[in-house]
């Protein structure tokens, strides 16, 4: 999986959801704040465990050539400064860690792009950056992308030097007319070989990405394929469906009628075939796309992204999400004390609100005086609305961050200002809500009633999706299954799951417009 924040979450008119918070066991935050202490009520607040972690994902921007897929934020050029590359991906490392107020990383993720094309000290110095400012247990969990290339699969063992732990390999097919197809510079025989050194490498540790549905295929090829997989394979398989996105040249040969794709029972199929020959062999799924043999096989990283935990996103066009603690600290002191100043400054947005800029401290303030008139998708979204002020927890909010999309342009805004967050979106729980219905039924476990809690203190997914009718017949047929631990999809419920969550996604909107 590369960078999260690429689901865009159902739209829809909704306000905020509930902006207090209830903490369990209290823990004190490490960073001293002029709002650790409520004035008005006279006792300190404490912060939950969870706002005191995260993961982070790197972005490196560049590849040698662009799949034919591929509509990712990469790069092609023929010269790449590295030494420039790793100050920035550094600096912007430190910064928003700061800005979090984070203590600790569980993973780190190097994504792309191909950051296997990064020399491995620019990755070195990244992981150095962020373990000089917080605590990394001793197991943490740190992943590069590759590609089996002749010329990559020789530095792998200096990427583990670096400190990479563990790889995943972007075999995509075990056909070389196919992999011409995709646009891949690899054959079969460098991904076997590669496969195989990588094996010694990181036991244990290894990840391959296949697709499937690709242009000609057949089932019965796909069921040869999966047994080839099966032969080489380390411990974790992800498996994507090809979607053929618009601006690619896929996209364009099927609109042209010239590029045979398979139908959409046909890809059914494939996919059902995979999941049962996976599990036959011992891999069994804990994600809809991934499989694993045992847990310690799993990605903690992408586990962060499906359970709601905070993460950081560092590079051109990384995607974020955490509570910038320090930042909103500052900025809400310059709000307050400078009122006359941001009305000095306006503009509009594309919705008619007027919004306020200043940067401060190297950090972009974004408000917003008027409400959106519609949700729009949170990756769109770049104001920042306001919160309650009588109470302390709800000043402390989540925020979607977008990194700046274009290197250079990223580059020189971090020199500038040590870090290139281009757009920023305040969500309450209401959206953090929704993103962790949307990515936390993708996982066998689904959606247990502490993370739900953590966001909705009040409120148990028994509560909020039991009295619907639809989750009643989901449950009787088989679909969903709701109690005391959570909600979660069954076997058959995940093989389904794109009918299964805009309902679900309008029984949670419905729940909290009520409650309002």
């Amino acid at each position: 999986m590369s960078s999260p924040g690429q689901f865009t979450p159902f739209s829809r008119n909704v306000t905020r959801l509930l902006n207090h918070m209830k903490w369990g066991s209290p823990v004190h935050y490490s960073i001293v704040t002029d709002r650790q202490y409520d004035k008005s009520r006279g006792k300190e607040f404490h912060f939950p465990p969870w706002l005191e972690e995260a993961s982070i994902y790197v972005h490196w921007p560049y590849c040698k050539k662009r799949c034919t897929y591929c509509n990712f934020n990469k790069y092609v050029t023929p010269t790449i400064d590295q030494d420039r590359m790793r100050a920035c991906l550094t600096r912007e490392a430190r910064t928003l860690i700061r800005l979090s107020g984070i203590k600790r990383v569980n993973s780190i993720f190097f994504g792309g792009g191909t950051p296997s094309l990064a020399e491995p000290r620019v990755l070195e110095g990244v992981i150095d950056a962020v373990r000089e400012m917080v605590v990394m247990p001793t197991d943490v969990e740190i992943t590069m992308e590759a590609n089996p290339t002749s010329v990559e699969m020789k530095r792998l063992e200096d990427f583990k030097s670096a400190g990479i732990n563990r790889l995943s390999l972007g075999i995509q097919a075990l056909n070389n007319n196919d992999l011409r197809t995709l646009g891949r510079e690899h054959t079969v025989d460098q991904s076997l070989t590669c496969i195989q050194e990588a094996r010694t490498l990181f036991p244990d540790r290894l990840s391959i990405d296949i697709i499937f549905g690709r242009p000609s295929q057949t089932l019965n090829s796909w069921k040869a394929e999966l047994d080839h997989i099966l032969q080489v394979c380390d411990s974790h398989i992800s498996l994507y469906q090809l979607t053929l996105e618009p601006g690619t040249l896929l996209y364009k040969l099927e609109k042209q009628g010239v590029l045979p794709m398979p139908d959409a029972d046909v890809m059914a199929d494939m996919y059902e075939t995979a999941v049962e020959r996976l599990d036959r062999a011992g891999l069994y799924r804990y994600e809809v796309s991934n499989f694993a043999r045992d847990v310690r096989a799993e990605s903690t990283h992408n586990k962060a992204y499906w359970e709601g935990k905070q993460y950081i996103g560092v590079g051109p066009g990384a995607h974020g999400r955490f509570c910038p603690v320090a930042d909103q600290t500052e900025s809400k002191r310059i709000i307050s004390d400078s009122k006359a100043y941001f009305q000095s400054v306006p503009c509009h947005s594309k919705d008619g609100a007027r919004e306020r800029s200043l940067r401060s401290d190297g950090n972009l303030v974004k408000l917003s005086t008027a409400t959106p008139r519609s949700r729009q998708p949170v990756a769109e979204e770049t104001e920042q609305r306001e919160s309650p002020s009588d109470s302390f927890p709800s000043l402390l909010q989540r925020e979607a961050r977008i990194q700046t999309l274009e290197p250079e342009a990223w580059m020189l805004e971090v020199e500038k200002y040590g870090h290139a967050t281009r757009k920023r979106s305040t969500l309450f729980n209401i959206d953090t809500l929704r993103e962790l219905l949307l990515t936390g039924l993708r996982t066998c476990r689904g959606i247990s009633s502490q993370t739900w809690q953590q966001f909705s203190p009040e409120d148990h997914p028994r509560d909020v999706f039991g009295p619907s009718s639809f989750t009643k017949g989901a449950i009787i047929s088989g679909l969903v299954e709701l109690d005391d631990r959570g909600l979660r999809c069954t076997h058959h419920g995940l093989n389904v799951l794109d009918s299964i969550l805009p309902e679900l996604t309008e029984i949670l909107d419905s729940h909290y417009d009520n409650v309002r």
